[in-house]
């Protein structure tokens, strides 16, 4: 809670020192979000956009930061019970999270995370198919002798969720 004001007062310094939609405030906006974010503050959402609107206009702007900010935004609004806005949000931050290479921890991490939140909210819907989809497409990922113990962490979840993914093409198929 101490962290709050800190991070708005370092935000309000460098809003008056840059333009507003300077790149350079991007990691602040996401610390201050985050920090709203853990505490459940719907204050987040107004920072997580206002990321991505400046990542929008900033081609140079981190594209890890921006892929966060689609990532956690999707999952507020997931946790608002608003659906189909995070689950576009969700997906896209995957489809552009495995476009990024090389593949990073702190990737593999927000990739772990957007694949964990989308097949739980289609496996909650029934959509079996959907969910095995998701995981199908992180599955080149998993390397049979990963080089860090971040990727091999990832890589033992992987293949732990293989069996889910062959679970849910069974449960598609009992569907039909």
């Amino acid at each position: 809670e101490d962290a709050e004001p800190c991070l708005r007062e370092a935000l309000r310094h460098l809003e008056q020192a840059f333009d507003l939609q300077d790149p350079r405030l991007l990691l602040p906006l996401m610390r201050l979000g985050r920090c709203l974010q853990d505490r459940e503050d719907p204050r987040a959402e107004d920072l997580y956009r206002r990321i991505l609107a400046i990542a929008a206009a900033q081609p140079e702007a981190d594209p890890l930061l921006e892929l966060e900010a689609r990532a956690r935004l999707g999952q507020l609004l997931c946790e608002q019970g608003r659906d189909d806005a995070a689950d576009a949000l969700l997906r896209s931050a995957l489809d552009r999270l495995l476009q990024v290479a090389p593949v990073s921890p702190k990737q593999l991490e927000m990739i772990g995370g957007a694949v964990l939140m989308l097949v739980a909210r289609l496996e909650y819907r029934e959509d079996y198919l959907g969910a095995a989809e998701v995981l199908e497409r992180v599955d080149y990922l998993a390397p049979e002798e990963p080089a860090t113990a971040e990727k091999d962490a990832f890589a033992k979840d992987l293949r732990e969720l293989a069996g889910s993914k062959v679970r849910f093409l069974r449960l598609d198929k009992l569907q039909t």
